[in-house]
């Protein structure tokens, strides 16, 4: 999609005002031959980029939506812009590049690759809403939408710094909650602006008042865009955040809750007075942008009130015989995770062993050490997690056992079991 933007910009100077309907058809195809090449992707999921992006059938699914409402648009844009004496060919080029901005979006595994993709989408965006130059309220709109856009994209920035700062890491599914002093709130804080800048973007309560003027002031074409494409990506970030760092669901719960019921109250009741037919649109978007929120504050429940959760009893499975307690792993360590037994691969490094569980020796793994697995790291979280309950174990064994662990350090020891209760979401599979 970014080389036939480009290539309609190069094409453009060399055609008469006569042959830009041309135009539209170069566009069309390329945002169609982008919309069948996803085929590629969902038959090879895995990461890509070091790890910057992750094709799953869920990123495959939101690339096909965003680039099928491109495909739309564009072949939807052809009488506007000819009636409204617009037809460039950079309209329908910031219209691929938006797309791409979408995909970027919807596949990130990475902070900062989703703010590249965040920004790809909304600067193609700023100028698609200002594009009816010569109407007044469309420049009035754009300029609302651009200020107003650049502050929530600071704070989403912002937060991602901060999330930085209290975990060390922007990979998604690296990040567990911080055990410095000062780190929780460091990153509740991150979590929080960045939840401000992404509820921007889904035009969720209280940050909507933009959503009415900019769609009323934007071509006709951009409006239909803007109320599902941006939306659509905005929202599968949301979820793969959620999905993929348990201190984002425990941290967003009530957020999400509050600002769902606020969405669909506004968006409602607001969409009842309007005469005009864009802005009754932009506050249907909005209503729906609070049902689809109930999901995600749903999904978030599980993080906020764990004892609701349905619990699994994981099966510890015995390492390799010879391997004792107060031993380092052998060079043959690692987690992989097959149903809900653990088992013992090569590639990777183990801690300490110790003697749990019934007699049988059971891998500890780190907080601080990332786990090796072959499959989804939705896998690597339930190793975590068992791997917790299994240094639960020990510690209560060595409690009841009074092995030195008396005053201050019990009183450590619970307050950090307190502290990572829970901080991984268990996989029900």
């Amino acid at each position: 999609m970014s080389l036939s933007g480009i290539l309609l910009m190069l094409i453009e100077p060399l055609l008469t005002r006569s042959r830009r309907n041309v135009l539209v058809s170069l566009a069309a195809l390329g945002g169609g031959l982008a919309l069948v090449s996803t085929i590629y992707p969902a038959m090879l999921p895995g990461t890509a980029f070091s790890g910057l992006l992750r094709i799953d059938g869920f990123s495959v699914f939101v690339h096909v939506v965003v680039e099928a409402v491109a495909f739309l648009v564009i072949i939807g844009s052809a009488d506007y812009l000819d009636r409204e004496h617009i037809q460039h060919g950079e309209y329908y080029a910031l219209i691929l590049f938006t797309t791409v901005g979408m995909c970027v979006m919807s596949s990130a595994a990475e902070l900062m690759t989703a703010f590249v993709g965040l920004e790809t989408s909304s600067i193609s965006t700023y100028i698609l809403a200002s594009y009816r130059r010569d109407v007044p309220r469309s420049n009035e709109s754009a300029l609302k939408y651009f200020l107003l856009g650049s502050f929530a994209t600071a704070f989403f920035l912002y937060g991602i710094a901060l999330v930085y700062g209290a975990t060390g890491t922007t990979q998604l599914a690296r990040m567990t909650f911080p055990t410095t002093a000062g780190g929780e709130r460091l990153l509740n804080l991150g979590l929080g602006l960045m939840l401000v800048g992404l509820a921007f973007k889904i035009a969720a309560a209280p940050f909507q008042l933009w959503t009415p003027d900019v769609y009323e002031g934007a071509p006709a074409p951009v409006t239909a865009l803007m109320a599902s494409g941006p939306k659509a990506a905005a929202f599968a970030l949301l979820l793969r955040i959620l999905a993929t760092v348990a201190a984002a669901g425990t941290f967003w719960f009530w957020a999400l809750w509050i600002s769902a019921a606020l969405t669909m109250f506004v968006g409602n009741l607001a969409a009842i007075a309007q005469h005009n037919v864009k802005r009754m649109l932009a506050y249907s978007s909005i209503s729906h942008a609070g049902y689809i929120l109930v999901a995600l504050a749903a999904a978030a429940a599980q993080f906020a009130f764990p004892s609701q959760r349905p619990r699994v009893q994981p099966a510890l499975v015995a390492v390799p015989s010879g391997i004792g307690d107060g031993h380092r792993g052998q060079e043959s360590a690692g987690v992989r995770v097959a149903g809900k037994r653990i088992y013992v691969v090569a590639g990777a490094d183990l801690d300490d062993l110790a003697e749990v569980h019934d007699g049988h020796a059971v891998a500890h793994v780190a907080h601080d050490r990332e786990v090796v697995c072959d499959e989804h790291h939705r896998e690597a979280e339930l190793a975590l997690h068992l791997a917790q309950q299994v240094e639960d174990l020990r510690l209560d064994r060595d409690v009841e056992r009074g092995d030195g662990l008396v005053g201050d350090q019990q009183l450590g020891f619970q307050r950090q079991r307190a502290r990572d209760a829970d901080a991984l979401a268990l996989a029900a599979g």
